[in-house]
């Protein structure tokens, strides 16, 4: 079992590594969509290279699922930097920030 880490920029990132996922498990379009839950030929569409759909956030944790990776998201400290050194950087004054109210959970 091989282990997935990668870098995504864009888009097209998302769909090339889905595809290396789905070769390297030997899945076919079908397998993947039955897997996924997706509706018959959904997988041609959102994969090629040059896709005719795009991948939507509905169907991504799918697409995932079907391929058994999941989506982690870590910060970035030198973006995180950038932001911080911009001069239009203007943190949120203390007194327009609106307290988060708990949310009650109901009994049933």
């Amino acid at each position: 079992m091989s282990f997935y880490a990668a870098e995504i920029r864009e888009s097209d990132d998302v769909r090339k590594i889905i595809r290396q996922r789905k070769a390297d498990l030997q899945l076919s379009d079908a397998l993947l969509e039955r897997f996924s839950g997706l509706t018959e030929g959904h997988v041609s569409k959102i994969l090629p290279s040059n896709p005719r759909k795009r991948i939507g956030w509905d169907v991504l944790p799918l697409l995932l699922g079907g391929v058994g990776l999941r989506l982690w998201l870590i910060s970035d400290p030198e973006a995180t930097k950038r932001i911080l050194n911009r001069t239009d950087y203007e943190p949120r004054r203390a007194q327009y920030i609106q307290q988060r109210r708990q949310i009650e959970s109901a009994n049933v």
